[in-house]
């Protein structure tokens, strides 16, 4: 953004004024990247350890706990959330009525900024009730034209039609997943919060604990030890480690591989 100015308008019944923020140039730097957050990953974590956050609030401060919890939040979010690449951004509404909706906004905020200021303009108040009224009708139009491409694609099917039918249908009536509420480890079903979050951190733990080392084989010893040379050089090195990903490692392993290997 170039030549920014803001001021300050005395405007609504708050003790905070708003401050309105205008410049003459704004650059974007677009991709084709969008986020898809797995909500119901992120529903299922809030609850499991719900348990966990109200007996961290009692050992704190009320402003240390709020400090800690929505740096968690924030982390959940960032693991659920994975980008995808699109070629073009599709908006649901056609560029017509995205624009005829912007003009509708300028006149909205000319309309009140005037009426604040005492001045009550009938042409502007007049225009604005006309562009609200034909936005609504070519949305309401749109939907309808959406509606009938829809009905058009199921009749048209003519071989499996049942299954065309069903399938273009749950399109629009698709139920929404509920979040479990019983869990069972094959000889009983466990029902409450505490004893779900026992049993399934008590899985996850031995999913994910350390395997042991085969000190049989030579391969596996030479590892370990040049594993802990490098902790041990790590540990004295005043030098700052980059960050690595798997993303790395499989293209430093591509690269090594063999030309004529299978």
């Amino acid at each position: 953004m170039s030549t920014i100015s803001s001021e300050t308008l005395f405007f609504g019944t708050s003790d905070h004024w708003p401050i309105a923020l205008s410049c003459e140039n704004i650059f974007f730097d677009t991709n084709s990247f969008f986020p898809h957050t797995n909500w119901k990953a992120f529903e299922a974590v809030i609850t499991l350890l719900q348990t966990f956050w109200m007996e961290e609030q009692k050992k704190n401060s009320a402003d240390e706990w709020y400090k800690q919890y929505i740096r968690f939040i924030a982390a959940i979010k960032n693991r659920v959330t994975h980008w995808k690449e699109r070629d073009k951004y599709k908006p649901s509404l056609p560029a017509g009525i995205i624009e005829k909706l912007k003009e509708i906004r300028k006149v909205r905020n000319r309309y009140y900024h005037l009426r604040h200021e005492g001045v009550f303009s009938e042409e502007t108040r007049v225009l604005l009730r006309t562009l609200t009224r034909e936005s609504r009708v070519d949305i309401a139009k749109y939907k309808i034209a959406q509606w009938q491409n829809f009905l058009a694609n199921i009749q048209t099917s003519y071989d499996k039609s049942d299954k065309a039918f069903w399938t273009h249908l749950s399109r629009i009536y698709k139920s929404r997943t509920l979040p479990f509420y019983k869990l069972s480890d094959g000889t009983k079903i466990i029902s409450t919060q505490q004893e779900i979050t026992n049993e399934l951190y008590q899985y996850y733990s031995e999913q994910f604990k350390a395997s042991a080392l085969d000190c049989s084989n030579e391969h596996v010893v030479q590892i370990d030890s040049e594993y802990k040379e490098l902790l041990n050089k790590l540990a004295i090195s005043r030098d700052k480690v980059e960050k690595t990903s798997t993303w790395e490692f499989t293209q430093l392993i591509k690269t090594l591989k063999p030309k004529k290997s299978a």
